[in-house]
């Protein structure tokens, strides 16, 4: 990643610039561009649909089937008022256009400016209903957490990056059982 995607739409023209140039050599050697502006310093809003009719600004810049998001399910959660509802909404909305790439599934406990990262089975979204609704919009690409809440147990995280990893292998093999 470049500094140019460090920058969210509106700030300025450097990402679209920098899309326009990276996307046709990404298509020509069909590499997709997973672009990560989703986070809790980012304007999250200018990025989210405001209705279904309405493309989010980010997405939008450079159209294109290489251009897409490295879609952090908690840092999306961390700027939603009500994020176990809300949460579905937003990865039907970037799933059924095909513009998620690869996910961060973690959870929280929380909402908007008031929240605190937890173990994938301990936050407030349904992770049974957030694996469901990948597979509902046909995701098939990676599925991993991006970090882990800190315990003085587990200093270097092992354990903790071990459960997650292990929660996700089995949320994918019931999700697939059930069809």
């Amino acid at each position: 990643m470049d500094c140019n995607d460090c920058i969210p739409p509106g700030s300025g023209k450097l990402p679209g610039r920098a899309l326009a140039l990276r996307m046709p050599l990404q298509a020509m050697v069909k590499a997709k561009n997973s672009s990560f502006p989703l986070g809790p310093q980012a304007a999250i809003l200018n990025f989210l649909p405001t209705n279904s009719a309405t493309d989010p600004k980010f997405i939008s810049i450079q159209e294109s089937p290489y251009h897409g998001l490295n879609f952090c399910q908690g840092s999306v959660s961390e700027m939603l008022e009500d994020p176990g509802k809300e949460i579905l909404d937003v990865i039907q909305y970037f799933g059924s256009r095909k513009k998620i790439f690869n996910v961060h599934f973690r959870n929280i406990r929380g909402k908007r400016d008031d929240f605190v990262e937890v173990y994938p089975d301990e936050g407030d979204i349904d992770m049974v209903k957030a694996m469901l609704a990948y597979r509902e919009v046909e995701y098939s690409y990676m599925m991993m957490p991006n970090h882990v809440p800190y315990h003085t147990d587990d200093p270097g995280g092992s354990q903790a990056f071990a459960f997650a990893y292990g929660y996700i292998r089995a949320l994918i093999q019931t999700v697939d059982q059930l069809g």
